[in-house]
């Protein structure tokens, strides 16, 4: 069997239809991760890891990463995606706000319930899609701060360079 699957890899990868990653460090220094399908002529862009965490506790098992999807012709967006860790009961993350107060774009794409043993463990991930013009009037100091809130009233902040979103736009050019 596993001969079997060696060869189909094999031959898939020689008739160029496997996945590439690959790494490129953007002319701010910052490193974009590459994941490439030439078949599909698709092409995935993520900028790093910024962690942060739920009501300023000090775990850090939240995170978000700014990110494009770049699809044939069609030009490539930007966006945030993450997942906030939490303990304790659903807290349903609903919307954000950019600092001072203005919404900021928000869909929550799934909920999970990790474990429940000696009290529950959840995650939520969500997407959000951060024009130019948003991350120029929103950022300070080189950074796009936004709080996620939830129906239960907790809320996170996360604090994103502005960096990657420059490395991320140069990278899927």
């Amino acid at each position: 069997m596993k001969i079997v699957v060696s060869i189909v890899l094999g031959m898939a990868s020689a008739a160029g239809l496997s996945a590439q990653k690959s790494q490129i460090v953007a002319s701010n220094g910052v490193t974009v991760d590459i994941s490439g399908d030439d078949f599909a002529n698709r092409y995935e862009y993520t900028g790093p890891v910024v962690k942060f965490s739920e009501d300023n506790s000090n775990d850090q098992m939240s995170f978000a990463f700014v990110a494009a999807i770049k699809k044939g012709e069609i030009p490539p967006k930007r966006f945030i995606t993450g997942v906030i860790y939490y303990r304790g009961d659903w807290h349903r993350y609903a919307s954000a706000v950019f600092k001072g107060g203005d919404p900021a774009p928000f869909v929550n794409t799934s909920r999970n319930v990790l474990s429940c043993r000696y009290g529950c463990s959840y995650t939520e991930g969500f997407n959000m899609d951060i024009s130019a013009d948003q991350i120029k009037k929103y950022s300070s100091d080189g950074v796009l701060q936004i709080q996620i809130r939830a129906q239960s009233s907790n809320t996170a902040i996360m604090s994103i360079p502005v960096s990657h979103f420059d490395a991320v736009a140069e990278a899927s050019r």
